[in-house]
């Protein structure tokens, strides 16, 4: 069964929330062993301490290739001796294991590894001479699960650095309080959401605190449908969203969020997964019904966007347009989709369908 972990909070002064239901806690100290909590449940408060953090590591990443080779090629275009020598190629994405295979994501990082973020930025106004687009400031600095933090769950409290709430009952839930919605947007706005599955809390590089929620693939897949769109919509549609969701995670896991200690984010970002309030049986019973799938281009996932103009407006990667047609499952060139699309609710509709019925089957 493939998994997913998806990041509901980061960088955080503090963490709160309530566990319902039976959960078993596991709490990592400093001195590399388990504390074991069995059976807990209660109002949970993780709280950061504010003790020195280590020095960032930040690096320019000049671009995004699919080989090792066309990023080595990228990152010799340096004409500076001095910053080549800071160069170095790193590898995001993942690796599914799946019924067709092998399923990789992974791509290739072209970096040049500078000491601050003050630094990367003059030096990325010097890059644009040769290089105008495609250039980003990354922290490289992952979570190393060493800072420590205060942690109390019901009449229980310790200092630790990392710890994992699993649940004990199937209908186990937990809720985290402030969680933010529609970050960097004018509707930005913070609620309590409650999610199904592993809860786990630990420090940042910049001194804060994280939660991500650990879960099955589909599981998440049946949340961030309902997250995404109406409830009150054809089955069909239901069913192209699941494909897209679960495009999009096997395509960008551990590539957006690098260096954040989870694969993705609840949020517009990333996708949108807003907890178990936005789930409905009219959504998940055709998701259920359709089978696991994804959209694959020989043979990565191939990633989805959703038009908000159109909620059904799927667009497939440049390199995927140009061979449309000719291989690939449930692949779709935006102006083909866009003529199904944009005249009428049924051929919306019709599109989806034809959509979720041509998704690989990898599960």
């Amino acid at each position: 069964m493939l998994s997913v972990s998806i990041g509901l909070l980061w960088n955080e002064p503090d963490i709160r929330g309530t566990l319902t239901g039976r959960f078993h806690a596991q709490c990592f100290t400093d001195c590399n062993r388990w504390l074991d909590q069995q059976t807990i449940s209660g109002d949970l408060l993780a709280r950061a301490n504010n003790t020195s953090q280590p020095s960032l590591e930040w690096a320019i990443r000049l671009g995004e290739c699919l080989t090792q080779q066309s990023a080595e090629q990228l990152l010799n275009k340096v004409a500076s001796a001095d910053l080549l020598a800071r160069g170095e190629i790193l590898e995001a994405g993942k690796k599914w294991e799946t019924k067709l295979g092998l399923l990789d994501n992974r791509v290739w990082w072209p970096v040049i590894k500078l000491e601050s973020r003050d630094d990367a930025t003059q030096v990325m106004k010097a890059l644009r001479e040769f290089q105008a687009i495609g250039l980003t400031i990354i922290r490289l600095t992952r979570p190393e699960m060493k800072t420590r933090f205060e942690f109390s769950l019901s009449d229980f409290s310790t200092t630790v650095v990392r710890v994992k709430l699993t649940p004990a009952d199937a209908d186990a839930t937990f809720t985290l309080q402030h969680v933010p919605i529609g970050r960097g947007f004018h509707w930005e706005r913070r609620e309590a959401l409650t999610y199904r599955g592993e809860l786990e809390l630990f420090a940042t590089p910049d001194g804060g605190l994280s939660a991500a929620n650990h879960l099955p693939l589909e599981q998440y897949v049946e949340t961030t449908v309902g997250s995404e769109m109406r409830h009150d919509l054809p089955a069909a549609f239901s069913q192209a969203q699941a494909v897209a969701a679960r495009s999009t995670v096997l395509a960008t896991a551990n590539r957006h969020h690098y260096s954040d200690g989870f694969d993705l984010c609840h949020d517009d970002h990333c996708q949108c997964y807003q907890g178990i309030v936005r789930e409905a049986e009219a959504v998940i019973e055709p998701i259920r019904r359709q089978a696991e799938g994804a959209a694959l281009h020989q043979p990565p996932p191939l990633t989805r966007r959703r038009c908000a103009l159109c909620e059904v407006l799927w667009r497939c990667e440049r390199s995927v347009c140009r061979s449309v047609g000719r291989r690939g499952a449930g692949v779709f060139c935006s102006k083909t989709v866009r003529r199904f699309c944009c005249s009428g609710f049924e051929q919306r509709a019709h599109c989806r369908r034809v959509l979720a019925q041509s998704a690989a089957r990898i599960l």
